[in-house]
């Protein structure tokens, strides 16, 4: 082969290779995480995370190592939220304005202590983290999708009913990370509820419950405007609804479950996520989410054959018209080893 050829092929193959969408899993390459010290093994000072006491006590970021209450969750270090007081770290990252990013982090109830927490994201509250009764003293991995703007803030909150007391017993954070969300193959079908009026790909169950089993397609932004395109689904239409969409997957692969949801304006209205009829989601009330949309995300395995449900479960079931939660967005995408990858995070600079 002439050293002409050989140019040519070589040109051939890095134009394929660079053309490639996010979609593609590359020389095994993960996302950059833009969070500094999420494991906070770098102490004792907790490089890159700043303290905000309350009731003018220490700035001291308190950091767990070598599993003095607990083994930590990634490493050798841990940070507890509350030290001399309940406390809230925060840290400001670098983003893409308008990019999304998938926020993923380990937590743990402290033991035998009522301890809880929340995250913010630029001072807005994106989750609740239980108390010991919900959560054990063990750790669990949480993740939610947020959106840049280019300077934002991520925070942890200690919530605990114990303000004022010399020592709080705060719950513990881990494994911090924040990563761009590359495209993906989107199993689901219609996931943005805009093949209508029928729902193309969905089914409703009711229950039993006598109402009608129709999927009410909210359109036009008649009480609020879609995260995407033009239509989103009301889980309630004539009575509390669940919605179930069937997913073909490879046995014991993993895939991420993301969505966009919001409560209905002036209705306490609620909703629980399956897969497989196991809950992975209890979304909550307009109380902790106001009126914007909010984007969720979970890694799930899948069986070979698996069904993706959203239930409302408002307190309000039994009326005859419920106002239900909106679900848009609905996307489920194969995890290849490492939960975010993509073919070059830091590009979305430049596009």
């Amino acid at each position: 082969m002439t050293w002409q050829k050989l140019f040519v092929a070589a040109l051939v193959s890095l134009t394929l290779i660079c053309t490639m969408s996010t979609e593609a899993v590359l020389a095994d390459q993960p996302c950059k995480n833009l969070v500094s010290n999420g494991g906070f093994e770098d102490q004792p000072d907790a490089k890159g995370w700043q303290a905000e006491p309350k009731k003018d006590f220490s700035t001291r970021i308190e950091i767990q190592r070598r599993g003095i209450v607990l083994p930590s969750a990634e490493g050798e270090a841990h940070v507890e939220l509350a030290s001399d007081a309940p406390t809230k770290i925060f840290q400001n990252v670098q983003t893409v304005p308008g990019a999304q990013y998938s926020l993923r982090f380990a937590y743990s109830a402290r033991p035998s202590f009522e301890s809880e927490a929340r995250v913010l994201w630029n001072d807005e509250e994106i989750l609740t983290l239980p108390a010991p009764g919900d959560s054990g003293s063990t750790w669990h991995r949480y993740s939610v999708r947020v959106t840049g703007t280019g300077q934002d803030t991520l925070a942890f909150e200690d919530i605990s009913n114990r303000e004022g007391r010399q020592r709080a017993g705060g719950a513990f954070i881990d494994e911090v990370k924040l990563t761009c969300v590359p495209g993906c193959q989107n199993l689901v079908t219609n996931g943005g509820f805009e093949d209508r009026p029928d729902a193309t790909g969905w089914r409703a169950d009711t229950g039993g419950n006598g109402f009608s089993n129709r999927i009410e397609i909210q359109r036009s932004a008649i009480v609020l405007p879609s995260v995407e395109g033009n239509a989103h689904v009301e889980l309630a239409s004539n009575g509390p609804t669940k919605i179930l969409q069937d997913i073909q997957t490879v046995p014991d692969a993993q895939y991420e479950v993301s969505f966009a949801y919001i409560p209905r304006p002036s209705y306490d209205s609620r909703a629980t996520v399956y897969w497989n009829d196991t809950p992975l989601y209890r979304l909550p009330s307009p109380g902790a989410t106001a009126s914007d949309w909010h984007h969720y995300s979970v890694t799930v395995t899948g069986s070979g054959s698996d069904t993706l449900g959203f239930e409302d479960t408002s307190d309000s079931r039994g009326r005859e018209r419920a106002g239900g939660a909106f679900i848009d967005d609905v996307r489920v995408c194969r995890v290849f080893g490492i939960v975010e990858r993509c073919c070059c995070c830091d590009c979305a600079s430049t596009r």
